[in-house]
This record gives structure tokens, C-alpha cells and sequence, in this order.
């Protein structure tokens, strides 16, 4: 998995490349293969980082290269005991990516959306059902292939990703790399050896670089 550096000038140009490069591996995918695509979003907390993110799965809803019969979306982190349906991840996506798709029948099948369910209790219910939703869309669109295509993390200036934050991998160095092999199990040396064949789109903390 090589490294890509997208540069931006400003928040507004952040949102438009980060589109672009989306839309290419989605676009790029489709073009040699009639598989779907699986692609994974992570959300953020805080008015102006939702805010950056809506923009991003709004203007992703209306590029036209994209086959979205063709797409799977899944979330890669929620907020499970929100005060309010709008402080959710879930209705982040429903509300940006969804709505537009839906609004210029861009024909995204409601079955394709692979959401937490958070009225299920208790949080540990809520990630099994979860887990088992997701990993059975994994098995059966992406066959012996192995991970989604495509991953969105939000990285934030005090160096967390997706809702992990430093205190979890900090206490304990090897941690990432056993989680890692838990989830991957036999394929993990094939995996760690540089053969994940797979995209990870790090969307970096607007405060951090465009001040």
C-alpha cells in the first residue's frame, strides 16, 4: 500500500481533492471490475469538523462517475448514547450522503447502507450485532478478497484516529498489532508483509494544518 500526499491550500480546495480522490477509487474499481465497492467512513465530534465532513459527503453524493447501485457504505465509528439523533454519525451520513444521493435518484439502495443499530443495549449488543452485520456484507461482496476498498479516518491533532485516542495504544506498544491479528487471524503475515492491495484516506483535522 503506497503513500499519496494531497495537498491543500484551504479548507474549501481540502474538500473538493479529498472528492476527487474518492471518487477516483471508487470510479477506478468499478471501471475494471462489476464487483460492488466498499467503502468506509468515519465522522468526527465538534460544530466545525461535522461541518468540513458534511460538505465532503455532499459533494461526494453528487459526482456522477460513481455507480452507486454499485456502493457499499458502512461507518467506521459512532457515537452511541447521543443526547440528540443529530449528534450521531448515522444521521451525519443519512442527512449529507444519503439525502443528496436519494434527492437526484442516484439509485443507492437502502440495503447498502451498513449502520449501527444504537437502540440495541448494551454498547457491547450494539458493536456485536454490528460486527455481524458488517462482516457478512464483507464476506459476500468482496469474496476472497480481504479489507474494503476504500477507509476514511479522521486523524486529529492530538494524534487520534476514528474515536481511538492515544491513552489506548500508548499503554500498551503491541496493542494495534494484536487487534490487527485478531481481526485478520491467518492472513495477518500475508497482510503485514505489504500485501493489503487497499486504500486509507486520512482526513486530517482542519485546525491542525488551516489555521
Amino acid at each position: 500500500m503506497g503513500i499519496e500526499r494531497i495537498l491543500a491550500s484551504s479548507e474549501r480546495d481540502f474538500v473538493a481533492k479529498s472528492v476527487d480522490y474518492i471518487e477516483e477509487c471508487i470510479a477506478k474499481h468499478q471501471g475494471r471490475s462489476a464487483a460492488s465497492f466498499v467503502l468506509g467512513l468515519s465522522a468526527s465530534n465538534g460544530r466545525m469538523r461535522r461541518a468540513r465532513q458534511a460538505d465532503v459527503w455532499s459533494t461526494l453524493a453528487g459526482r456522477m462517475s460513481v455507480d452507486w447501485s454499485r456502493v457499499y457504505v458502512f461507518l467506521v465509528d459512532e457515537r452511541y448514547g447521543c443526547r440528540s439523533q443529530e449528534e450521531s454519525n448515522s444521521y451525519l451520513i443519512r442527512d449529507t450522503l444519503v439525502k443528496n444521493l436519494h434527492r437526484r435518484a442516484a439509485g443507492f439502495p437502502e440495503a447498502n447502507l451498513i449502520l449501527p443499530d444504537t437502540s440495541i443495549a448494551p454498547a457491547a449488543a450494539c458493536a456485536e450485532d454490528y460486527e455481524q452485520r458488517l462482516c457478512k456484507v464483507l464476506e459476500e461482496e468482496l469474496l476472497s478478497e480481504s479489507g474494503p476498498h476504500l477507509v476514511t479516518f479522521g486523524l486529529g491533532g492530538d494524534g487520534h484516529i476514528a474515536s481511538v485516542f492515544p491513552e489506548w495504544y500508548q499503554s500498551v506498544p503491541d496493542r494495534w498489532q494484536q487487534l490487527i491479528q485478531k481481526q485478520l487471524g491467518p492472513s495477518f503475515e500475508h497482510q503485514r508483509n505489504g500485501n493489503m492491495g487497499r486504500n486509507m484516506g486520512f482526513l486530517v483535522d482542519f485546525e491542525s494544518y488551516f489555521r
